[in-house]
């Protein structure tokens, strides 16, 4: 398991205490190269066995191959024991239903027959979250009660809390740590 870097440790501690406001969708913005990955696998790590002792399951969406592979092969550093599972296109189709970790490509959950079959949600963490304004992508989130009075707890991260036509504050309701590509190199 690796160890976070501070900021790291406190952007997790403003998910939870956003989460614990009634702030359900936070979003953290940090810089490319800031360990995005790193910091909701440790998101990970603390809420696995909650989640397990309620029989529910993560699910990781991203749009990109090398993202997915990336998200599950930082979770398998950072959390020891878990099992994870990518679920894209054709792939991870059966063995996703043992999985505790689900990384998937938010363009098959679009896809109602098999966002079905990937039940169990009990977090969702969103990677390069600007994209998720387009309407295929919040039905997914609306699936998984990311959006509504079910209140799956949900977090987006991204470096670039921008999109050229809008949508993102439909979405996400708040900042809730960010840090700058100026403070970093500082740092």
């Amino acid at each position: 398991m690796l160890n976070l870097r501070p900021y790291q440790s406190e952007a997790l501690s403003a998910i939870e205490a956003s989460w614990a406001e009634g702030i359900n969708r936070p979003v953290i913005v940090l810089p490319t190269g800031a360990g995005k990955t790193v910091c909701f696998s440790g998101l990970i790590a603390s809420q696995i066995e909650r989640l397990r002792g309620e029989g529910k399951r993560v699910l990781v969406l991203a749009h990109r191959e090398e993202l997915l592979e990336q998200a599950e092969a930082k979770i398998q550093d950072m959390v020891p024991g878990v099992w994870t599972a990518i679920v894209k296109g054709n792939r991870g189709a059966k063995k996703h239903q043992f999985a505790d970790v689900i990384v998937a490509s938010v363009q098959t959950m679009a896809r109602p027959k098999r966002r079905d079959a990937v039940d169990r949600i009990g977090m969702v963490i969103v990677d390069e979250c600007h994209r998720y304004a387009a309407k295929s992508f919040r039905e997914v989130l609306d699936y998984y009660g990311c959006m509504d009075d079910r209140q799956t707890p949900t977090v987006g991260f991204t470096a670039t809390l921008t999109r050229m036509n809008g949508g993102l504050p439909d979405v996400w309701q708040s900042v809730a740590y960010s840090k700058k590509i100026h403070w970093m190199i500082k740092e």
